[in-house]
């Protein structure tokens, strides 16, 4: 079993404990008030960083944004002057004519402009290839992947809770089957809906265990619906930090009853 159940804290931890709580509790609202409707790329940055250095560079995005989006206008202003239709069927008259058209206009051939917009998706910190969009649309897109990555420093399971629910409401489902029925199973089929954040947890003999995460950070709860509607119960959680050298490690989650 690779749940955990957490022990009881000193007063000291306990009080530390509820004003880290606080503190995510705040990011959270934070970020999901700056993130409503907003839609992240899966991978901004290949590059594994520090949780400060990573909060650095997001904040230099945000910073640098109205110019990068000012360099990229200026870029494609420059494209656009750019045309293949060739003048000359000598090929060194055909050279020196366009040589001439780049050094006058400072006119970029497709693959040009290319690489130098992969040049300015690699300062803003996103990988090479990254599409930006409107300047509007960029810095909202830029305090949303902030704020998240604040709040994921704060949250009880670095926002695994809400990247990684299948695994982690496995682990609650056969936690919750073997303390609350007295049972030993292992889990069969999960289904989620992290829309209305929620996972079904089928086991065997017709058992599905519910695990909401609508109340996180402040809990995770688990209700048997079948086959008959039982107990429900309220767990604090959390899991150990998974290193950003490991950004693939799967959460393990730590409960106490409430």
């Amino acid at each position: 079993m690779y749940v955990r159940e957490l022990g009881e804290p000193d007063e000291t931890a306990a009080a530390g404990a509820a004003a880290r709580l606080r503190v995510a509790e705040k990011f959270f609202q934070t970020y999901k008030t700056d993130c409503q409707g907003i839609s992240l790329p899966l991978t901004l940055s290949k590059t594994a960083l520090s949780w400060r250095d990573q909060e650095r560079l997001l904040e230099k995005r945000i910073q640098d944004l109205p110019k990068i989006l000012e360099d990229k206008a200026d870029l494609d202003r420059r494209q656009r002057l750019w045309s293949d239709k060739r003048v000359f069927g000598d090929p060194t008259l055909e050279a020196r004519r366009v040589q001439e058209l780049i050094d006058r206009t400072g006119a970029l051939s497709p693959k040009a402009w290319q690489i130098e917009m992969f040049k300015l998706a690699v300062r803003a910190g996103y990988p090479a290839g990254y599409a930006f969009d409107s300047l509007a649309r960029e810095l909202a897109r830029a305090k949303c992947a902030l704020s998240k990555h604040r709040w994921k420093e704060w949250a009880p399971c670095d926002g695994q809770e809400e990247d990684e629910t299948e695994t982690i409401s496995q682990q609650v489902a056969e936690h919750f089957v073997s303390t609350e029925l007295g049972q030993q199973l292992k889990s069969q089929t999960i289904k989620c809906d992290n829309a209305a954040k929620w996972c079904e947890v089928n086991f065997p003999n017709g058992i599905t265990i519910n695990v909401s995460f609508a109340d996180i950070p402040s809990r995770l709860v688990a209700t048997q619906i079948k086959p008959n509607l039982g107990v429900s119960r309220g767990y604090e959680y959390l899991c150990p930090r998974i290193p950003p050298t490991f950004p693939s490690a799967r959460p393990v989650v730590s409960l106490k009853r409430l």
